[in-house]
């Protein structure tokens, strides 16, 4: 039966529509601490149906105990940890973020061929699929300019950025 949220009331429903319905009210239920469990509304069902709520954590179930970092197993007293750790916080809270690098604009490539030819390929500014050609043409061109090629395209002038085109070799 799929559930239309995670709510306190909507799980407590569910857990009783399905579970206790099907199986019965079992001895002993295990939570993973998540909200709805912990709330008055589900502790309330749970003494309702005479049950113990075991909030512990699948680590400690299993182990007995709450797991630990690696680190904190070298804090024993006595061991070279100690001395260690004030200067690793020391060098911790010494740290400073790195600032953002300029953005340095890097020239598009031209070719050196391009003030000089006759017919360009204009790359397609939309996304084509893997087998599908990045340019379109050859167009014969009008003018030419530092930024800016004119050619003519579908019966007309069209003017294009000089980046988006490529001279068609003979």
């Amino acid at each position: 039966m799929p559930m239309l949220d995670a709510t306190t009331d909507c799980v407590a429903y569910h857990f009783l529509a399905s579970w206790v319905a099907r199986f019965g009210a079992t001895q002993v239920i295990i939570t993973d601490q998540d909200p709805q469990f912990e709330s008055r509304a589900w502790q309330d069902l749970m003494d309702f149906l005479e049950k113990e709520v075991i909030s512990n954590s699948p680590a400690e179930l299993t182990y007995g105990e709450h797991l630990r970092p690696p680190g904190q197993f070298a804090l024993q007293p006595g061991t070279l940890a100690l001395v260690f750790l004030p200067e690793l916080q020391q060098a911790i809270q010494a740290l400073r973020p790195v600032p953002p690098r300029s953005c340095q604009h890097q020239m598009p490539f031209i070719p050196h061929s391009l003030p000089d030819a006759e017919q360009v390929f204009v790359r397609r500014v939309h996304h084509t699929s893997p087998l599908q050609t990045p340019y379109d043409g050859p167009y014969p061109v009008i003018t030419n300019s530092d930024k800016t090629v004119t050619i003519y395209k579908h019966g007309k002038s069209s003017t294009i950025s000089a980046n988006r085109v490529k001279p068609a070799t003979q």
